[in-house]
This record gives structure tokens, C-alpha cells and sequence, in this order.
């Protein structure tokens, strides 16, 4: 009977356990946590960066040196290429970028037939050699 209830207990944990891994397995995926490690070394990182930032003087240094990267004064830069590429920018974003980023994805992880025929066509698309 004690048995019994003791297995039931130990599989009660084990499945929270389950679910807290299946949680931060997810959380992890979307870049919302990092392992110990990784974390540590992407404060290193940012300090060291900073330190270089404080060298070049200021943050004027920095934006030439990331330039492209969204936010700080990349986000113009990124929309007037777009506009050179022939696409319609609305809103700062790209009109279908997240659903060809989507179908990007699926093609690199291969995807089943219709899906990779799909990101085939927006793949020619993109790239106009049709």
C-alpha cells in the first residue's frame, strides 16, 4: 500500500520535472534563457564591448561599426535597401519578411514536399532568376 503511494509521488515529481525541462527547453528556443555557461560568456562579451565602445568614443563609433544591425541607426539604412531591392516597407518592416523568414526556416530543416516547393518558389522569387 506505502509503496503504491510512494510511486505515485515519485512519478508526480518526475513528470513536473518533465515539464519544467520541456519549459525551459522551449524558453531556451525562443532566446528567452540561456545556459550558465553561454549567459556568462555573453556578459563577458558585452562588457568587452563596451570597454571597446568607451575606447572609440562614444556610441557614434559603434553605430558605423554595426550599422546594419536593427534599433540604433540601422533601421533606416535597412529600409532603404529594401526599397533599392523593390520591396514595399510598411510600418519598419518588410511586407511578407516574417512569413518568408517562416518558410526560410522550414526549408533549411528541409520540410515536406509542398512546404519545400513552396519556400523553392519564394526562394526564386527572391532571388528573380525565373
Amino acid at each position: 500500500m506505502e509503496k503504491e503511494e510512494e510511486r505515485k509521488k515519485r512519478g508526480r515529481e518526475e513528470e513536473r520535472r518533465r515539464r519544467k525541462r520541456r519549459k525551459r527547453r522551449k524558453e531556451r528556443r525562443k532566446g528567452k534563457r540561456m545556459k550558465r555557461g553561454r549567459r556568462e560568456e555573453e556578459e563577458r562579451r558585452r562588457g568587452r564591448r563596451e570597454e571597446e565602445e568607451r575606447k572609440r568614443g562614444g556610441r557614434e563609433g559603434r553605430r558605423e561599426e554595426e550599422g546594419r544591425k536593427r534599433g540604433r541607426g540601422g533601421r533606416e539604412e535597412e529600409e532603404r535597401e529594401r526599397r533599392e531591392r523593390g520591396r514595399e516597407v510598411r510600418g519598419g518592416t518588410e511586407v511578407g519578411e516574417e512569413e518568408e523568414r517562416k518558410v526560410e526556416e522550414r526549408r533549411k530543416r528541409g520540410g515536406r514536399g509542398r512546404e519545400r516547393k513552396r519556400a523553392r518558389i519564394l526562394w526564386l522569387k527572391r532571388s528573380e532568376s525565373w
